[in-house]
C-alpha cells in the first residue's frame, strides 16, 4: 500500500510508469510491508462494512465510569489564588474572544478567519472550496480527488481539534461551563459524523495521532472524570480506543517513515500512557516508545537538523518529541539520555538558525503543522526556547528576563526562570552534516547585524524527497533581523497544482536556473526524480569575512553537462555580500539567476547594471556585470514575485531576474551592499 503522499503522485501523474518508478525506489522489505498493509486494510474495511469490529478490551478490573487518569498533565489553574498575576489580562481577553467564536462554530486556520462551519459543525467541509467529502470507508476515500472531496488539508485541519484545547483553556481561565458544553456538543457531533473507519477523517494515521494528543490535553484540562457524564465519557473513550488501535496497526515504514511516523508514534504513546484502562495500553505505549527512541536519531543529523530538509517541519517534530517526553516523565519511564541529547540538538539548531531574524527561513515544504494550541504563535522561536529552558532547567537557552509565554504556564505551571539575556552578537556557523551554512557578522543591538543562510543540503529525506525544493545553493539574507532576500515558501499542497509546482521550482528560490530547467526533476507533488547533489568545497571564517564555496550536480544530466559553483562572501566591515556563480561547460546555455525580495523591500528601481531598494532604516544596492540583463516581477501571473508565509496565504513581492547566456566556462558576479540611515 502506497503512502498518502506517494498515492498523491500516482493520482497526479496518471501514469503506470510513475508507479513502476515508485516501486523501484522501495527496498524489498518495504514492498512486502506495503502489500501486507494493503491486505490488512481490505480485511479491516470488510469488518467495518459488516459491523464486526473487535470489542473494546479493558484492563482487568477497569471500568469506564471508575477510570481516573493516573497522571495529571496540566497542574496550572489561573483561578487558584496562588496563581497570582501570572496569567495576563490580555491573554485572557484574547482567549475568551477566540473561545466564544469557536463555541458558535466559527473556526480560524490557514487563510480562514472565523469561518462559519455551522452548528453542528460540518466536519467534512472544505470551507474554501465549498466541497463536502463523502462518508465511505476510508480505504475508498481518495483524498487527492479535489473535485470530490475538496482539499484534504482544509478538511483535516479543524479535525485535529486544536480548537477544543482553546475551549478547554477558556474553561480553566473563566470557570464558565459554556465552554465545557461546547466541547461536548462538538465532540458528540464529531462522533455522529465520523463513524469508526469511515470518511476523510479516518484516512491518515498522522491525523488520528494529532487528534489523539489534543483529546488527551482536552480531557486533562477539563478534568473530564468530574465534569462530563459517564455516558459521554464512554462514547469518547470508545473512539479513543479505535483511534489508538487504528494508528498502531498502520505505523508508517520505509520511505514513508518521516514526520508522519513520528506523529503517529507520539499520538499512540501519549494516548496509551494517559488512557491506561485498555488491555493493550501497555503494549501500545511500549511499541510507540521504542519507535520514538529510534526515529529521533534516525531522522536527525548530528548537528540537529531534521533529515527532511523542510525547516517548518522541524517545529512539528520537536513538539511531538517534547510533549511525548513530558508524558514519559509523568509516567515515570523517561526517554534515554541519547533521546534528550538529540532533542536538545533539534532545539538548538532552531535557535541558531533563527537568531539572525527571530524565525526560521522557509527552506523546504511548510504546511503550518503544529501539535497543541497553548496560547502562543505555533511557530514562535522564543516560545520554544522558553519551553526548552523550563524543561531542561539549564543555561543552554538563556532568556530575556521579562519575556513570558502563556504556553509555558500550561505546560509547566510556571514561567521559566529569569536567565541571562540572549547574546545579540552573530557568529558564522557551519552545519556540515546537514549541509546548511550560516554566514553572519555584527551585532543586532548595535545595528550592524547581517545573517546569510546557504542551502547546500540534500534535496530531501530518502529517495522520494517528499518535502524538498529544487533550491541547491540558494540563500537568504537578513539585516538587523529584517528579511531582505527570502525563500518564498510553499503556499499549497492540493488545491492549486500549478502553484504547488511553482513554489518547488528552482526559479522560486534565490538560485540559478540553466536552460529553463529545474536543478532536480519534479515527478509529482511529493516526489522527485533526479536529485541535485550539493557539496561544500570551501568554508573559511576570519575576523573580516566569511567565505562559502559550494557546487551541485543538478545540470550534469544535460546533453552538455554543466557544473554550477557558487561562492558567497560576507565582508563584515564593508556591509557587502558578494555572490559569484561559475559555470563549467562546453556549449552555450541560458542562465537565469533569481533574487526574491521580502515584503519589507520597497522603492525598487532597476537600472542598467544595478537594482536599488529601501528596507526599514536603510538602503540596499545590487550591482552586476554589463553582460547581464535585469527584469523585475511583482505578483506576476506567470508566478514570479510571490511570497507565502503560511498555507493558502500569499502576497506579492519583488523578484529580480538576472539573465545572460554563456558559452563554455563563464562566471557572473553580484555585489550586494547596504547602508543604514544613521551612518
Amino acid at each position: 500500500m502506497l503512502s498518502d503522499e506517494a498515492r498523491a503522485e500516482g493520482f497526479a501523474m496518471g501514469s503506470i510508469g510513475w508507479y513502476v518508478n515508485r516501486l523501484r525506489s522501495m527496498s524489498p522489505a518495504e514492498v512486502v510491508w506495503r502489500v501486507s498493509s494493503l491486505t490488512k486494510a481490505v480485511i479491516e474495511a470488510g469488518r467495518v462494512q459488516l459491523g464486526v469490529l473487535p470489542a473494546i478490551k479493558l484492563r482487568q478490573g477497569a471500568t469506564v465510569d471508575s477510570f481516573i487518569p493516573s497522571i495529571k498533565l496540566v497542574d496550572y489553574d489561573p483561578l487558584q489564588e496562588d496563581a497570582g498575576s501570572s496569567y495576563q489580562d490580555d491573554w485572557k481577553t484574547s482567549l475568551l474572544d477566540r473561545a466564544n467564536s469557536i463555541s458558535e462554530g466559527k473556526l480560524s486556520f490557514f487563510d480562514l478567519k472565523n469561518a462559519d462551519f455551522g452548528q453542528p459543525i460540518n466536519w467534512h467541509l472544505d470551507h474554501s472550496a465549498g466541497r463536502v467529502a463523502p462518508v465511505r470507508h476510508c480505504l475508498f476515500v481518495d483524498y487527492r480527488d479535489f473535485e470530490t472531496n475538496g482539499d484534504c488539508k482544509m478538511v483535516w485541519e479543524p479535525n485535529r481539534h486544536h480548537h477544543l484545547v482553546v475551549l478547554a483553556r477558556a474553561w480553566r481561565v473563566s470557570g464558565n461551563r459554556r465552554y465545557l458544553t461546547a466541547i461536548q456538543e462538538q465532540l458528540e457531533s464529531w462522533f455522529d459524523q465520523n463513524p469508526i473507519g469511515k470518511g476523510m477523517n479516518w484516512k491518515s494515521p498522522l491525523e488520528l495521532g494529532v487528534r489523539l494528543i489534543n483529546w488527551v490535553w482536552v480531557y486533562d484540562l477539563c478534568d473530564a472524570t468530574k465534569n462530563f457524564s459517564v455516558e459521554f465519557r464512554s462514547r469518547w473513550l470508545n473512539s479513543i480506543f479505535y483511534h489508538i488501535r487504528d494508528v498502531a496497526s498502520k505505523f508508517s515504514e520505509g520511505s514513508s517513515a518521516n514526520n508522519h511516523l513520528v506523529g503517529e508514534a507520539a499520538g499512540v504513546y501519549i494516548a496509551a500512557s494517559y488512557f491506561t484502562l485498555f488491555a493493550e495500553s501497555d503494549a501500545w505505549r511500549n511499541r510507540a516508545f521504542d519507535i520514538l527512541e529510534r526515529e529521533i536519531t534516525a531522522q536527525t543529523y548530528p548537528d540537529g537538523c531534521t533529515r527532511e530538509h523542510a525547516l517548518g517541519y522541524q517545529f512539528f517534530v520537536i513538539q511531538f518529541y517534547l510533549f511525548s517526553s513530558i508524558v514519559a516523565d509523568k509516567v515515570g519511564h523517561p526517554f534515554s539520555s541519547g533521546y534528550h541529547a538529540t532533542l536538545k540538538s533539534l532545539i538548538n539548531f532552531v535557535a541558531l538558525i533563527a537568531r539572525g531574524g527571530d524565525q526560521l527561513p522557509l527552506f523546504g515544504d511548510a504546511d503550518d503543522g503544529y501539535v497543541l494550541d497553548l496560547g502562543d504563535s505555533q511557530h514562535s522561536v522564543s516560545a520554544l526556547m522558553a519551553w526548552a529552558a523550563q524543561y531542561y532547567k539549564d543555561e543552554q537557552w538563556p532568556l530575556v528576563p521579562s519575556q513570558q509565554h502563556e504556553s509555558s504556564l500550561w505546560l509547566f505551571g510556571a514561567h521559566p526562570r529569569a536567565g541571562s539575556v540572549i547574546s545579540s552578537r552573530l557568529e558564522s556557523i557551519a552545519f556540515n552534516e546537514s549541509g546548511y551554512y550560516l554566514l553572519q557578522s555584527g551585532d543586532r543591538q548595535l545595528g550592524n547585524g547581517a545573517s546569510v543562510l546557504v542551502d547546500c543540503a540534500d534535496l530531501g529525506y530518502q529517495s522520494i524527497a517528499a518535502h524538498g525544493h529544487a533550491d541547491a545553493l540558494s540563500f537568504t539574507l537578513r539585516l538587523n533581523g529584517t528579511d531582505v532576500f527570502v525563500d518564498p515558501g510553499t503556499y499549497d499542497y492540493f488545491s492549486y497544482p500549478d502553484w504547488r509546482h511553482y513554489f518547488r521550482k528552482t526559479k522560486a528560490h534565490n538560485a540559478v536556473e540553466i536552460d529553463g530547467l529545474d536543478q532536480s526533476t519534479i515527478l509529482g507533488p511529493f516526489m522527485w526524480g533526479d536529485h541535485a547533489q550539493a557539496e561544500c568545497e570551501v568554508w573559511n571564517v576570519d575576523n573580516n569575512c566569511t567565505q562559502f564555496v559550494g557546487s551541485h550536480t543538478g545540470y550534469h544530466r544535460l546533453a552538455d553537462p554543466v557544473t554550477h559553483k557558487r561562492s558567497i562572501v560576507l565582508a563584515s566591515h564593508d556591509n557587502l555580500l558578494s555572490i559569484t556563480d561559475e559555470f563549467s561547460a562546453e556549449a552555450s546555455h541560458q542562465v537565469r539567476s533569481y533574487f526574491h525580495l521580502s515584503e519589507y523591500c520597497e522603492d525598487v528601481v532597476v537600472n542598467q547594471h544595478s537594482v536599488s531598494f529601501s528596507i526599514p532604516g536603510g538602503a540596499v544596492v545590487m550591482e552586476f556585470g554589463e553582460h547581464v540583463s535585469a527584469s523585475c516581477f511583482h505578483g506576476d501571473e506567470s508566478r514570479l514575485g510571490w511570497l507565502s508565509r503560511g498555507y493558502h496565504k500569499r502576497i506579492p513581492i519583488h523578484t529580480i531576474m538576472l539573465a545572460t547566456s554563456i558559452q563554455g566556462n563563464a562566471s557572473n558576479n553580484v555585489r550586494i551592499s547596504w547602508k543604514w540611515a544613521s551612518t
